[in-house]
């Protein structure tokens, strides 16, 4: 026998089940940067010295847990600025993050760096063309 009083607030009261993630989440193959780091062997390894400096009391890691490469292209793809605005990390492939990593770090003939195009964050920021300059005559 149930009770009706309580079969009306179970119908009022909303569900506490947390909803899936996107399937495009689930099963295609995307990670986030620092999921592919190690991958690639992008994680720093830390020395004995590292890891006791201390500021202000607390210890303080002053260089950074991956190596410049991944550095590199965090900030020339927008991933911190992704999960900033977008509230979630940038995920993008095994393929993509290894473009990345490389288009972080060569540069084209004119010494640029260019983000590759499926690792950028819609929230990169916009970098316009510099302007080309006349060559001085002698």
């Amino acid at each position: 026998m149930t009770d009706k009083k309580n079969d009306r607030e179970d119908a009022t009261r909303p569900s506490v089940a947390t909803p899936a993630a996107p399937a495009a989440k689930q099963g295609d193959g995307k990670r986030t940067p620092e999921e592919w780091a190690p991958t690639f062997g992008q994680v720093r390894p830390k020395t004995f010295e590292e890891t006791i400096t201390m500021v202000n009391g607390k210890p303080f890691d002053f260089v950074g847990q991956f190596l410049w490469q991944h550095e590199a292209a965090v900030v020339l793809h927008g991933w911190k600025l992704h999960a900033h605005h977008a509230g979630e990390p940038f995920r993008l492939s095994k393929a993509d993050y290894e473009a990345a990593l490389k288009a972080a770090s060569e540069t084209n003939e004119k010494g640029e760096y260019t983000p590759h195009p499926a690792a950028l964050s819609p929230h990169a920021p916009k970098t316009e063309p510099k302007p080309e300059l006349p060559e001085e005559e002698e």
